[in-house]
């Protein structure tokens, strides 16, 4: 781990027992969609296809929809006063 100070980035150290310590697993998932990915790329080759779109899609807005106020009365917000206490 480094720290800023300044202008230059200092070493820290960290005291962590092994048993505590575990490997990431964001280049498993990294490795099953390039497998995933290459699979779908083949198939498609296959089958005289153009080559599949394999970038990953951000998630979109959530739709519209309506809440039911029935059993979910509105509540209403007002600003509270600040008081300032010497």
């Amino acid at each position: 781990m480094s720290k800023k100070v300044g202008h230059r980035f200092l070493l820290k150290k960290i005291h962590v027992r092994v048993e505590h310590v575990t490997h990431s697993t964001s280049r498993d998932e990294f490795l099953a969609r390039m497998k995933r990915n290459d699979e779908s790329k083949r198939a498609a080759k296959l089958a005289g296809l153009p080559k599949p779109d394999t970038k990953r899609q951000p998630k979109g807005p959530i739709p519209a929809h309506f809440i039911s106020t029935k059993k979910n009365t509105p509540e209403l917000v007002t600003p509270v006063m600040f008081e300032f206490v010497e």
